[in-house]
């Protein structure tokens, strides 16, 4: 896959998914779940920075950076000739920050 493309792809889904679960989740007032699926760095980081809310300025950029970075990631890794292994070690720091943010904030899903 070209690099160009990677990134591209990356960014694309960040801005659709950001406003899709924004929206879900009603400012704090909805259903947060996909919140906590989609975008638990960026969770982690406005509740430690302790800035803004679900829908500020801060947390919809962190949200499309989210994204951004993992096609970064991505492309770094396929330079380096390892994409699957790149891949496969970002779904699994995904998979342990959302087990860990569900934790943190005692969301039990049945």
């Amino acid at each position: 896959m070209k690099n160009s493309l990677i990134i591209i792809v990356s960014v694309v889904i960040g801005v659709i998914f950001t406003p899709i679960t924004l929206y879900v989740g009603a400012g704090g007032h909805g259903v947060m779940f996909p919140l906590y699926i989609l975008f638990p760095f960026c969770l982690f980081i406005t509740a430690i920075l302790n800035i803004g809310g679900t829908g500020s300025l801060f947390l919809i950029l962190l949200m499309i950076a989210q994204y951004t970075i993992y096609g970064v990631a991505l492309v770094i890794g396929n330079n380096m000739g390892k994409l699957k292994e790149t891949l496969f070690s970002l779904l699994l720091l995904h998979a342990a920050a959302v087990c860990l943010l569900i934790f943190m904030i005692n969301v039990w899903v049945w």
